[in-house]
Formats: structure tokens, sequence, C-alpha cells
């Protein structure tokens, strides 16, 4: 446990520590320091927005006093935070909210969950980042270890939080944590052993200026790491290619555009004549992937390879794939559903669109959600899909932004609500291919991508 290395500097009766946000993550967090120092109990303070009644749970307050609890807006909480020993921030919340001002001026360290987490643990790490395919990829991962015979915990942004797993008492053998920009823009000592960036793209142009400080957050995956440690990225990305020069760590580039070359590669070793998930860009996850555990194996577990082969092709030949990311439906309407609804950016929905596009049938795309402010004008979106794409549907609040966009290079009708779009497609007596793959994130109408997808699910196969 790295704790004894250091954490106690920042947990003494003299020093306060505080949790901005109360989300998952912010949960785990403060159970994990209140169940690790309960002699320091009136040190722990928890920082949220809204009055303190509305969001003290009894699960906060069964780790911390309600006089420990604070609201952003009050007015000397601002203060109070420049003079904590640290801060644990949620990854909704930015690093420049203005409540944080005079803790940047103090120079007061601020880290994710993630990085609290870290101390915790001892056990080796693999570390997926990017744009699009992290899901799937770290849930290939997982399945190849699990398929070897390996107990892995999986979490970080695909929904457990690390925090969980460094409060219990269960083992693992490797964790495989899937990480967002927002969690990797707070880390500090945190270290993956085998870390993937993946394609990037501009993304969260609400938090983002651009791909330089979007790309530097997921870049960050990479500060820690030593001689020992291997970084496998896109090698078709500029920006990814200049920071992978002079590393102090082993680098394996990936030709991402080169999907072709990539299968032909992967068939020298594993037959993928049962691989389920449809796409190109599955090919690129699986790459990465199987090169990930390859060389974890061939760090770790040298004298394991050949157990680990057989594994990788039981799960390439078992693997469903991850819900909600170009899930086929299965139901009775005439026409073939697809859910993509995790797509939250123009490359997600692109990459959907490829993946479904065959024959004649034509291709209805549903967009919908929130728009996020910058980098997401549909000028390049709207030329690569032509001539792919007959009827767009749009829902929520990013309709209007839609219309302005699309004006008249598509047939665009606008909906309120999802329920509107489904009854729409029915009543037009629809017979090719409907792609749920939104584009926006989810927060107009939905609590998370997990809830706006299982209503479309739920509204494509009721009778």
């Amino acid at each position: 446990m790295r704790a004894k290395n250091g954490l106690e500097a920042f947990l003494t009766t003299d020093k306060n520590v505080a949790i901005f946000g109360t989300g998952v993550s912010g949960l785990s967090a403060l159970k994990l320091l209140s169940s690790k120092y309960p002699h320091l109990k009136n040190n722990i303070h928890v920082v949220n927005s809204g009055k303190v009644d509305d969001w003290a749970t009894d699960s906060i307050l069964a780790c911390i006093d309600k006089k420990n609890c604070h609201s952003e807006v009050d007015s000397d909480t601002a203060h109070f935070l420049s003079i904590c020993s640290l801060i644990i921030l949620s990854p909704g919340i930015p690093r420049n909210h203005k409540v944080l001002d005079t803790a940047h001026l103090f120079k007061v360290p601020i880290w994710s969950e993630i990085e609290l987490a870290f101390w915790f643990v001892a056990n080796p790490i693999i570390a997926i980042t990017g744009s699009n395919g992290k899901t799937t990829t770290t849930t290939l991962i997982s399945e190849f270890f699990k398929h070897s015979g390996k107990k892995v915990f999986v979490g970080g942004n695909i929904g457990i939080p690390l925090c969980d797993y460094a409060q219990g008492e269960e083992k693992y053998d490797c964790l495989i944590l899937e990480l967002s920009s927002f969690q990797l823009e707070s880390i500090d000592q945190f270290k993956a052993d085998i870390a993937l960036v993946l394609k990037l793209s501009l993304n969260h142009g609400e938090r983002y200026l651009g791909l330089e400080t979007y790309g530097q957050a997921k870049w960050n995956i990479t500060n820690k790491m030593g001689w020992k440690d291997f970084l496998i990225y896109d090698e078709d990305n500029s920006f990814l290619c200049k920071k992978a020069l002079n590393m102090p760590f082993s680098t394996w580039g990936v030709k991402t555009t080169r999907v072709n070359e990539l299968k032909k590669i992967l068939q020298k070793e594993y037959d993928l004549s049962k691989f389920q998930l449809i796409g190109g860009h599955n090919i690129l996850n699986l790459f990465f992937a199987i090169k990930a555990t390859e060389l974890y194996v061939e760090r770790f577990l040298p004298n394991e390879l050949a157990h680990f082969k057989k594994g990788i092709q039981s799960a390439i030949n078992l693997v469903e794939g991850v819900k909600h990311r170009v899930q086929k439906i299965s139901c009775s309407k005439k026409y073939s559903i697809f859910n993509d609804a995790k797509s939250t950016n123009w490359d997600a929905t692109l990459t959907a669109i490829h993946a479904v596009i065959g024959g004649r049938r034509p291709l209805w795309l549903i967009l919908g959600g929130r728009p996020r402010g910058r980098g997401e004008e549909m000028n390049y979106f709207l030329e690569q899909i032509k001539g792919k794409v007959q009827k767009i549907l749009c829902f929520g609040e990013c309709a209007n932004f839609v219309e302005e966009q699309v004006f008249d290079k598509f047939d665009l009708r606008k909906f309120r609500i999802l329920n509107d779009v489904i009854s729409f497609v029915d009543k037009e007596k629809f017979s090719g291919t409907l792609l749920f793959s939104p584009a926006f994130p989810s927060f107009d109408l939905y609590k998370n991508y997990e809830e706006r997808g299982e209503h479309f699910i739920s509204l494509v196969t009721k009778d």
C-alpha cells in the first residue's frame, strides 16, 4: 500500500481534507478515507452544490458530521478550500471552477478519486484512455484475463470507482482501468504499468479549448511511467506521435487507419471467424486489447503466454460486445435496430454508421442530447455521411443546433423526446436500419448514457 509512503502527511489532526462533489466517485472517496482514518473524522469534509440539507444523505452522514458538509455557494467555502491540505475533485467538476480559484493560488493539491485510490493499492495496472473505444477495449482485456483464469478488477470511468476496491478486502491479480480525461487531469503519482491511448478526436468542448488541451489531459496517463512500462498508442495521430518521441518508457504505435492489415496480423495468431463485434473499429479495439494483454503477460507472467493465448481465443469466440455500443437489438419490428447510446461525439457516431451500413437498406440516424459548446460543427460529419444516411431524426436540446447545421443538406425531422422519434418511425412503416447514435451527451433528458440506452431499448422492444 503506497499510502504508508506519504498520504499521512495530508491527514493529520491539524489538517483538513475536502471532497468536492458527491457523485459516485466522491462518495467512494469519502468512504475510503473515513474507513482508513476513522480517528480523523473531524478533518474530512465534503463540498457540494445546493443546500446541505438537500444532499447530505445518510451515506454521507455515516462518515462525517453534518457540520463538515459545505455548500459551494457559502461565502466562506472558497477560503476553506484554500487552507485544506488536499482536495479530492469529482470528475464532473472542472478544475477551473471559481470556488477553487484561491486553492489554486495557494497551490493546494487537487486529486481525482483515481489518484487517491492509487495510494492504497499495489496491483499491476493496465489503464486505457482515448476518445472512443475505451469501454470495448477495457472489456476485451478483462475477458482475456478472465478466460485465462485470472481475477481482475475492472473500473474507473467504466462505472466502479477504484476507491471501492481500495477499501475492500478482495484481492485481484490485476487492475484494468478505463480512464477519462477528467480523471487524468488531476493525478499526481498515479502510474500504469501498461497504458493505452486510443484514437483521439476533440471531445468535451465544454471543458477544452481544443485538441491540444484535451489531448494533454489524456497524455497525463504516461506522467510517471518508467523504463519497465509500456505505452500503446494511435500512431496515425500526429499529436500522439510527437508526444511519444524520446519517452523514458517503451512505446508501440498502432496504424489505426490500416484496419485490414491489422486484421491479417491478428489472423496469424488467432481465429476471428467467431468474433461477434461488428465493424472495423472493433478490429482496432481487439488489436489494442490483445497487444496490451500480451505485453502484460510478457512482463509479469512470461511462463504463461501459451496459456493466455488460449484464453484470448476463448474470449474472442464468446464475447458479445458492450451494451449501448453499436448493440444490435432483437425485436418484432420490420426494421433493423442498433443501440449506440454511448456515443457522445461525431467520431463515435461516424464509427457506428460505418459499422452498420451495408446492402441497399436505407439508414435512418437518431441524434439527440445536450450541445457541448465547442468542437461540434457538423460540416465534416455531414460530408462523411453523404450517401450513407437517408434521414436524420433529432430530439432534445440539440435539435435546433442540428437543424441550423444541417439546413437543407439532409432530410431532417425534429422531435421533443425520444418517444416521439420511435412513434414517427413506426408510423412511417420504416423497413431499413435504425441507428440510435446520439453524438451528444445525455444530460438534457437522462442522468447518463446507460439510462438513455435503456429507454431506447424499452421503446423499440415494446409490443
